[in-house]
């Protein structure tokens, strides 16, 4: 889910990356047969030629460096697009695509679709590094755990501020969403990040970051989200991918 987030940004830094080596290289190849071409003319002390000669002469170059440059691009576009899809496989050698803390930043503002990054912290649980991003916008302040290896976005909490109270642990018999609202606000953050699932059970009215709320879940040929929906104000306080 959230590795295709960050496979779009890292293609494309590559491709910006490759648009500039692109352009670099054509007038490094153009500049030196500019010079070769002048350091023949004054060599053998011949006239000046016409112009449309010096640029028929310089038609067969431009022509071969415009093939070598799609080959190039072709390739490097190739082995990107199978580096990527390697470290998706989940099977046989994975191969281990490590993301920066800026990329982390990066996967969260384009999942939460902008806010702040307020804190992004590096864990190690096992041998396996994960980035724990905060993000703050407007209203809330959410906590976003990202796989270090792949991007991948693994859970979304909010967090609640302000302390609840100890009675309330006894489950709304008339919730002010229900649980068809629930479902309804939880598909739409499915279409809004482009999760390719589908709604699959409906977990009931349970207990979230001390918040009643409906656990809903969602699944797909990806895998599952679990989507936390309160009961009170319809916010979505926390995802599990899964």
């Amino acid at each position: 889910m959230g590795g295709d987030l960050v496979n779009k940004i890292i293609l494309t830094k590559r491709l910006t990356n490759l648009h500039t080596w692109v352009r670099m290289f054509a007038r490094s190849v153009i500049t030196l047969a500019e010079k070769k071409s002048a350091d023949k003319k004054t060599t053998s002390g011949a006239a000046t030629k016409p112009v449309a000669a010096d640029k028929d002469k310089k038609t067969p170059i431009i022509i071969v460096l415009t093939i070598l440059c799609v080959l190039l691009a072709g390739g490097f576009l190739f082995v990107s697009m199978e580096l990527m899809n390697n470290n998706n496989a989940g099977t046989g050698q994975v191969v281990q695509l490590r993301i920066t803390a800026r990329d982390a930043r990066d996967i969260a503002l384009e999942f939460m679709g902008g806010g702040t990054a307020s804190r992004i912290l590096p864990v190690e649980d096992d041998g396996r590094v994960f980035f724990e991003v905060e993000m703050e916008d407007n209203e809330h302040h959410y906590l976003i755990i990202i796989d270090g290896r792949n991007g991948d976005i693994l859970s979304m909490n909010r967090v609640i501020d302000q302390p609840e109270l100890d009675d309330e642990t006894t489950e709304p018999e008339q919730p002010y969403i229900t649980s068809e609202r629930a479902i309804y606000i939880a598909r739409g953050e499915v279409a809004a990040h482009g999760f390719d699932v589908a709604f699959a059970s409906n977990g009931g009215m349970q207990l979230k970051q001390g918040q009643w709320a409906w656990v809903l879940t969602f699944r797909g040929e990806g895998g599952q989200i679990e989507f936390h929906i309160c009961v009170d104000t319809g916010a979505v306080i926390g995802m599990e991918v899964g």
